[in-house]
């Protein structure tokens, strides 16, 4: 993401592949993909979420899939084994754990008010469990699946301002940037 535009590059070569400027974006932040063609972005100064579609790479198109999160979306992840997006809302009054349904794009909110502000990030591991990044308190916090049970990762120190985590599946580890130091864990 550069401004309000998203970019693709060939991550052998490092050549940009295509460029796709999100008309009316406020402040693209959060993205995730399918692994096939499909890219969603959050829309931190709009509320929004945008599907990019992949399938012609030289020329991508994009809608608008969410109007309205009612929330401040950040961090975003895709959920395939249930065929949904799933986003954590920066902050404000509520923390909400929101997911997104590919079939209809109708929002349901699997945890209001999460007990954390200025959540940055989420990403999902190959069991079905979340791991969330928040800003206040510093930390990791983890879900189950269904979001019924979650615990601290007291494992991780060394936190400051976590932002967008990744878990690679292929080495079982969560990549975790601190944007408040620009370093990873």
């Amino acid at each position: 993401i550069v401004g309000s535009a998203v970019k693709a590059y060939d991550l052998t070569s490092g050549s940009q592949l295509s460029s796709i400027a999100i008309s009316g974006a406020g402040f693209l932040n959060g993205m995730a993909s399918d692994g096939v063609n499909r890219v969603w972005v959050t829309d931190f100064g709009t509320n929004k979420i945008i599907e990019i579609d992949y399938a012609d790479l030289q020329s991508p198109s994009y809608s608008t899939v969410v109007t309205n999160t009612a929330v401040t979306p950040n961090g975003i992840c895709y959920d395939a084994d249930n065929n949904r997006l799933v986003f954590v809302a920066w902050s404000g009054n509520t923390s909400d754990i929101t997911a997104v349904s590919l079939t209809d794009y109708a929002l349901t909110t699997l945890v209001a008010n999460a007990s954390l502000n200025s959540i940055d990030g989420i990403d999902n591991d190959s069991y079905g469990n979340y791991f969330l990044a928040s800003w206040s308190p510093q930390r990791i916090t983890k879900y189950n699946s269904d979001f019924t049970v979650s615990e601290v990762i007291t494992v991780v120190g060394g936190l400051n301002n976590a932002a967008d985590i990744a878990y690679a599946e292929e080495i079982d580890t969560l990549i975790i940037p601190n944007a408040g130091n620009n370093t990873v864990r």
